[in-house]
């Protein structure tokens, strides 16, 4: 009205609603025969769900970068979970992972769930009846409590409707490219019934995020323990031992405990590897750090250098060592024939 301008295709909230309801505004000045501004036409569009879309994008790109500039694999998780939380309200989220090598979920985010929860969940079996996580898990497949109070597998759940007021969930199984189980998604709602779309799509999102980010995780892990370890015996390597050895030496002067240094070969190992082969000397190559670190029972370090060499590292008190180091030299006497047990 004051500056007769026209104003088209502005995007701004609605002044009443929800708060969340977003219009597309086109103004133009109302003029009379002499060309006073008189009056404003306007016209306006409800733009919410293109907002809601593109608030949606962003977020997604947002935790992609988090991704890729190596945020620790938790972190991202509870940013996820917020994430998905901010987009739909009355909902918390909750992520599992599955334990390296066991039939276990550990609680990994639920920032916004409450400490009962999270005591509850951080650790469950997976099993056929095991919560709706275990459950889905040991499925591999959604699953869908429609009622927390009326659903078998809500039991240890119902307190969630006194506190938080959550009266349905689903959690969903995420799997790796290769449909290897990695962890679960649940989301918990505010309402009973089944999963509404706009659940389904951020469901589908946050599965799809979590997997890029727990396989990238995971494929860091592997290289960093590739670089530190002996790929055939598993063993420490004379990196990991650089790094690590100051540390030790530090701990075991502030313990009072003493440390001994063995060097460590297998007699005639040219010979084994010429005569039986390379596989038969991998074999007593594997036996031998088996039975190495076995003697040293969590004391210490074994480090293969290369070949047949190998590092000791004895940590202990007044004899432990000598007596630990003529184990170590009878292991290897008894490992100079290929065909001894």
């Amino acid at each position: 009205m004051e500056t007769g301008q026209s104003d088209l295709g502005i995007e701004e909230k609605a002044l009443n609603g929800d708060g969340d309801r977003w219009l597309m505004m086109s103004r133009l000045p109302l003029r009379d025969k002499h060309g006073k501004t008189i009056g404003v036409v306007g016209m306006s569009r409800d733009i919410t769900a293109r907002k809601k879309a593109e608030r949606l994008i962003q977020a997604q790109l947002r935790l992609l970068e988090l991704v890729a500039t190596g945020m620790p694999l938790r972190d991202f998780l509870a940013q996820l979970v917020l994430m998905i939380e901010a987009q739909h309200p009355g909902s918390r989220g909750s992520v599992m992972l599955r334990s390296p090598g066991s039939d276990h979920l550990e609680l990994a985010a639920a920032p916004s769930l409450p400490p009962a929860f999270r005591d509850l969940m951080r650790r469950l079996k997976i099993g056929p009846r095991s919560g709706i996580s275990g459950t889905a898990a040991w499925r591999k497949e959604r699953v869908i409590i429609e009622d927390v109070h009326t659903d078998p597998l809500a039991d240890g759940l119902r307190f969630l409707v006194d506190g938080m007021g959550l009266r349905s969930c689903s959690s969903t199984p995420i799997l790796s490219y290769h449909g290897e189980l990695l962890g679960t998604f649940a989301l918990f709602v505010d309402r009973p019934g089944s999963p509404d779309a706009q659940h389904n799509e951020l469901t589908a999102i946050a599965v799809h995020l979590a997997g890029i980010a727990i396989e990238r995780h995971q494929a860091e892990e592997r290289i960093r323990y590739m670089a530190r370890h002996d790929a055939l015996t598993g063993l420490p390597n004379r990196l990991l031992l650089d790094a690590e050895f100051p540390a030790m030496l530090a701990e075991a002067k502030a313990a009072g405990r003493d440390v001994g240094v063995a060097f460590l070969d297998i007699d005639n190992f040219k010979v084994i590897n010429d005569s039986l082969g390379h596989a038969v000397g991998d074999e007593l190559l594997k036996l031998v750090a088996s039975r190495v670190t076995d003697i040293i029972d969590g004391q210490g370090m074994a480090v293969r250098v290369g070949g047949d060499e190998f590092i000791v590292l004895l940590i202990g008190h007044g004899a432990d060592n000598p007596s630990r180091a003529s184990k170590l030299s009878a292991a290897r006497s008894r490992c100079r024939s290929p065909l001894a047990g």
